[in-house]
């Protein structure tokens, strides 16, 4: 199945209040959903995706296609400064066990550097799924990639 109607953007992340200087920049990868000369926003169309058991597959698109977009776009460590890009993972997608390989074979076929990749686990989900979170993290981390978890205290 293709989800190439999806539109993915990226917002970057700042702090509110100056700090000393960071060596990442961060990006947040937003997806949406064109419709009738609109942007749907995720809320709109995900909850319907998540009961159709397609959410690991949408992620695994996302996936893909931003570290596409980082090789076309040559994005990697300039200056001492990295750029992060910060993708949420589902609940499916937390529970797929295929998932950390299919990461690896698209860092690898694709050439992109895994430190500009951040995942980001709802903690909902990692407290759900935590054996897995477990598993998935430590490897995730072992290859270079970072981890937060989102939702902190939610």
């Amino acid at each position: 199945m293709q989800f190439n109607h999806f539109v993915l953007f990226v917002q970057p992340i700042l702090p509110l209040q100056l700090q000393a200087q960071s060596p990442y920049v961060h990006y947040e990868v937003l997806l949406r959903l064109p419709y009738r000369k609109n942007l749907l926003s995720p809320g709109s169309f995900l909850p319907a995706a998540d009961r159709l058991d397609m959410m690991a597959r949408i992620d695994r698109w996302i996936i893909k296609r931003v570290l596409e977009s980082i090789a076309q776009h040559e994005l990697h460590i300039r200056e001492g400064v990295e750029p992060r890009f910060m993708i949420n993972l589902s609940s499916q997608a937390v529970q797929d066990a295929g998932l950390f390989d299919y990461i690896v074979e698209q860092i690898n076929t694709i050439g992109t550097n895994p430190k500009l990749l951040c995942f980001e686990i709802s903690e909902s989900v990692a407290i759900a799924n935590f054996v897995q979170t477990k598993r998935l993290m430590k490897a995730l981390h072992q290859l270079g990639v970072s981890l937060v978890l989102d939702d902190f205290g939610s």
